[in-house]
């Protein structure tokens, strides 16, 4: 694991999961769950990536968010 590519946020509350993603929320980060890719967690300590945290940041921001669809065919 490289430590570089993590932030310090980590999965929360998971609501609901899939084969390739989490509806959960992010611990310090989003009251409401969002979708995740399990692509982008850290399984032993459930971190996320950091340029899934700064996309997600940008797309709280503005109020739009990618749809799961969009990172499996992009990432």
């Amino acid at each position: 694991m490289d430590i570089d590519n993590f932030s310090d946020f980590q999965l929360g509350i998971i609501q609901t999961e899939t084969e390739k993603a989490y509806f959960a929320t992010i611990i310090r980060l989003t009251e409401d769950p969002v979708w995740i890719p399990k692509s982008v967690v850290e399984r032993k300590t459930m971190k996320l990536k950091k340029w899934f945290i700064d996309q997600l940041q940008n797309e709280l921001k503005t109020n739009k968010q990618t749809t799961l669809a969009d990172y499996f065919s992009t990432k």
